[in-house]
């Protein structure tokens, strides 16, 4: 279990989730599979639609609608467990609440350019 992840439910990591795909497939073509999180992000299972959100979001409510049975991209802690054994848990969620905020700061520019 991991201690400190405390997730807002906003649903910017699934309303991207083409472009997390993109970037990784991206990196996945300079690097190979030197970085096993990137490779499993190339291989994210569902599609997205129009917009670039996950199929699998409820857009009203911001929750996963297969959340039980969601992806290991998808779930932080078996991330951590897989990707980041050796990472502290500490240093580990910080990582995580930086890419939160760098997601929730796309929506926001996004916002002030429509």
């Amino acid at each position: 279990m991991i201690d400190g992840f405390n997730c807002t439910s906003c649903g910017m990591c699934c309303r991207l989730i083409r472009e997390s795909v993109e970037s990784a497939i991206d990196v996945y073509k300079e690097c190979g599979d030197t970085i096993p999180i990137i490779t499993a992000i190339t291989k994210f299972p569902f599609g997205w639609d129009e917009d670039g959100c996950c199929e699998k979001l409820d857009k009203e409510t911001n929750l996963c609608t297969i959340y039980e049975d969601r992806p290991l991209v998808c779930n932080v802690e078996r991330v951590w467990e897989t990707y980041y054994k050796d990472t502290p848990q500490e240093e580990y969620i910080d990582i995580i609440h930086a890419e939160c905020k760098r997601l929730q700061s796309i929506k926001t520019l996004n916002d002030n350019t429509q």
